[in-house]
C-alpha cells in the first residue's frame, strides 16, 4: 500500500481534537481573576502573588488572548522571557506589563495584548456541485444526458494551500483533487432511444491548481472575500455491470471565479487563542464559492457553473 502524505505538515490529530474543542465552546465558563484594584496593586509590586491568575482574552485588533500567568517577578528583577537589560527591551518588567495591559472587563478581568499567529498555510475541505457536462461518444451518439439524465455532479475534494511570497501572504498557490460518482442506465443503439438493462457508473476525480488572492485589509477581519483563477483536469473513469471493462478518459478546462470566507474563530476571542496555543491553529473559516470553467475539449466539455461550499483550516 501507497501512503499518500497530501498535506505536508499538517497536524491531522490536532485537527480532529479541534473539531472536539469547538463542541465544547459553549461549556466555557469565564476565568476567575482578580478585582482592579488588586491588580494595580501587583503591577506596582511586581506580581509577587500573580502566579494562579489566568488571563482573559484583549478583544482588539492585532492581539488574543493569554492565558498563561504573567512572569512572577520582583521589584527589582526582570522576567526571564523579558530581561529588563535585553538589547531591544527598553522596558522594565513592570513597565512592560503596564504597557501590554488594556483594560479590565466588567468581571474584574484583566485584558492583554499580544500578537497573532501569522498564516503560513492553509487546507481546504469542500464540497462541489458541478453542472451537468456535455459528453457525446461519436460512435453511438450517446450523451451524458440520455445516460445519466442530465444529473449535476457531487464531488468532495481537499486541497493544500501555501503562500510562494512571504511577504505577500495574501497570494497563495492552492493544489488538490476530490472525488464524485453519478449511476446510470445505458441505451440501446437504435432510434428510439430504450434504455438497456447495464448500469453505468461514472467516477469524476478533479484535479486542481489555483491561484488566489485574499482581499484581506485588517487582520481581525470577520469576512473575506477572495477570487482564484487557475486549470482543473476532470478524470473520468466509467465502468458498468457486465463483464466489459471501464474505459479511462478526462478533460481540461480553465476555472475562475471566486467567494466569500467568514471567520468561525474570531466571534470568540478566548477559543480563538486556545485554538492557536493549544492546538496550532490560526484561524478556522467557512467558505462559499462560485466557479466557471471552460472546457479545451468539445466531445468531452465541462463547461459548466459550480457552486461550493467548505473549511478552511489556517495553521
Amino acid at each position: 500500500m501507497i501512503k499518500i502524505n497530501f498535506f505536508p505538515s499538517f497536524p491531522a490529530n490536532k485537527f480532529f481534537s479541534l473539531i472536539g474543542l469547538m463542541i465544547c465552546w459553549g461549556h466555557l465558563g469565564s476565568a476567575q481573576v482578580t478585582s482592579k484594584n488588586k491588580l494595580d496593586a501587583e503591577l506596582s509590586q511586581g506580581f509577587d502573588k500573580a502566579s494562579d491568575r489566568e488571563v482573559v482574552d484583549s478583544g482588539l485588533p492585532n492581539s488574543k488572548q493569554n492565558l498563561r500567568p504573567p512572569p512572577k517577578v520582583s521589584s527589582n528583577s526582570a522576567p526571564e522571557s523579558a530581561p529588563a537589560n535585553s538589547p531591544g527591551s527598553g522596558l522594565s518588567a513592570n513597565e512592560t506589563l503596564k504597557k501590554d495591559l488594556i483594560s479590565t472587563n466588567k468581571d474584574g478581568g484583566y485584558l492583554y495584548k499580544v500578537k497573532l499567529k501569522e498564516r503560513s498555510k492553509s487546507a481546504l475541505f469542500k464540497a462541489t456541485q458541478i453542472s451537468p457536462p456535455e459528453i457525446v461518444n461519436p460512435k453511438t451518439n450517446s450523451t451524458y444526458k440520455s445516460v445519466y439524465k442530465n444529473q449535476s455532479i457531487l464531488t468532495a475534494s481537499g486541497l493544500y494551500d501555501f503562500s510562494p511570497i512571504k511577504s505577500f501572504k495574501s497570494l497563495s498557490v492552492q493544489f488538490g483533487f476530490g472525488f464524485g460518482q453519478v449511476l446510470g442506465e445505458g441505451v440501446l443503439g437504435d432510434a428510439t432511444g430504450t434504455s438497456s438493462k447495464e448500469v453505468y457508473t461514472l467516477f469524476v476525480i478533479p484535479v486542481d491548481l489555483f491561484v488566489s488572492l485574499r482581499l484581506q485589509t485588517w487582520a481581525r477581519q470577520w469576512v473575506v472575500p477572495y477570487v482564484l483563477a487557475g486549470t482543473t483536469y476532470y478524470g473520468l473513469i466509467e465502468k458498468r455491470n457486465d463483464s466489459k471493462g471501464p474505459v479511462v478518459s478526462g478533460s481540461l478546462a480553465w476555472v475562475g471565479g471566486g467567494g466569500l470566507m467568514i471567520s468561525l474563530s474570531r466571534y470568540s476571542q478566548r477559543s480563538s487563542f486556545i485554538m492557536t496555543n493549544d492546538y496550532g491553529f490560526s484561524d478556522l473559516w467557512l467558505f462559499l464559492e462560485a466557479l466557471a470553467a471552460q472546457s479545451f475539449a468539445s466531445d468531452i466539455n465541462f463547461t459548466s457553473s459550480q457552486l461550493s461550499a467548505g473549511l478552511t483550516l489556517d495553521y
